[in-house]
Parts: structure tokens; C-alpha cells; sequence
């Protein structure tokens, strides 16, 4: 493989002497699997980003996607198919999906974001703030059409007073089986995971 103006040019033969391109399809599938799957992608803007993008711990974890054409032509899809893309901040998850071209979006199979708010006491006693439910994405407008797992981790803190801890244990069930029915409403067929992250 040789550059041209900073762009891969790939040699007519490399095709050919690629001995991974010469097992058949099926094992092929198995490799670009192993090597492009099974990682969490964060998205974040990071510093002097103006757009939100996907990153990952692994170093070189897309490399085997530039070793010729054929290759990415096999694979280009595997990283969406068989990884975890989170989110941080829904605002930042939900402008990276929609930045997507339609086919990769559509191949997204797991998405995991993260969801913090407070618990506070009312009239009807200890119940999680209406701001929770306000920051809830609607993701069935995010047109993820492979989608088939959602997990979210939620963080629920108390707000400067002192309750019944049954209660408060009571609120936070409450909250985290109605999201996830919301959830399950909006993803018929989706699996559903949402946990209370450690400590709240």
C-alpha cells in the first residue's frame, strides 16, 4: 500500500497475497469480529472539538480497515455492529448518531448512555425530580433501526434533607422501573438494562 497526496492507494495484488483474504468468507467474518468488536466507544467533544466524535482505549482498533478495499468493503460495517457506543452527555450521543450515514447508523446494535439527576421530597413523599424525566432522550427518533441493547446507568443523589432510607430505596426502584418500561415501550424487542450506578 502506497499514499498518494496523503490518501491510501492500494496495490492491485494486495488482495491477492493476503492470506486472511484467502480463508473463506466465514472465517473472515469471525476475524474482522474479534479484531473490530467487543469495545466500548465514548463520545465526547474533547478539547477544541466542534463536533462530538467516537473514541476508543485500543490503540489501532480500526487498522485492520485500511489494509486494502476489499477488506474495508467486507468489514466497514463491523464496528457498528459489534461494539458499544456511549454517551456521557445525551446531547453529545444524539448529535454524533445523526452525524452518521444512514447505513452506519442502522447498523448500531448497542448504545449505553448515562443519566443523573437528584431525589427530592414532596407532598407524595420521596420521589425522583421531574428534571429526570425532562432529560430522558427520546431515542426512537435517533432511527436506529439494528439497535438491540440499551443500557443505562443512572445516578440518583439525594437534595440536602434527611428521609426514611426505605423510602428513598423505594424512589429510586420506582424511577429506575419506569424508565425502563418507557424504555421497552419505545424498543419493543430491544433488551433493556438500566442499573443504579455504585454509591447513589
Amino acid at each position: 500500500m502506497v499514499k498518494t497526496n496523503g490518501l491510501a492507494k492500494f496495490g492491485s495484488n494486495s488482495a491477492s497475497l493476503s492470506p486472511l483474504l484467502r480463508l473463506p468468507a466465514e472465517l473472515r467474518n469471525m476475524v474482522y469480529i474479534y479484531t473490530l468488536g467487543g469495545n466500548t466507544w465514548s463520545i465526547n467533544m474533547g478539547r477544541g472539538r466542534t463536533k462530538p466524535r467516537a473514541d476508543n482505549a485500543a490503540k489501532n482498533a480500526l487498522a485492520l480497515l485500511q489494509v486494502n478495499r476489499q477488506i474495508y468493503a467486507e468489514a466497514h460495517l463491523f464496528p457498528y455492529l459489534y461494539n458499544t457506543f456511549e454517551g456521557r452527555h445525551n446531547g453529545h450521543l444524539r448529535e454524533w448518531v445523526q452525524s452518521l450515514p444512514s447505513t452506519h447508523r442502522k447498523s448500531i446494535t448497542s448504545i449505553k448512555r448515562y443519566q443523573r439527576s437528584y431525589l427530592i421530597e414532596g407532598a407524595q413523599g420521596v420521589d425522583v425530580s421531574p428534571i429526570f424525566w425532562m432529560d430522558t432522550p427520546t431515542m426512537g427518533q435517533w432511527k436506529l433501526k439494528g439497535l438491540k441493547r440499551i443500557e443505562v446507568e443512572v445516578a440518583l443523589q439525594k437534595w440536602g434533607w434527611n428521609s426514611n432510607e426505605e423510602e428513598t430505596k423505594a424512589a429510586k426502584v420506582k424511577a429506575l422501573a419506569k424508565l425502563r418500561k418507557l424504555l421497552e415501550e419505545e424498543h419493543p424487542g430491544v433488551i433493556v438494562n438500566v442499573v443504579l450506578r455504585r454509591g447513589y
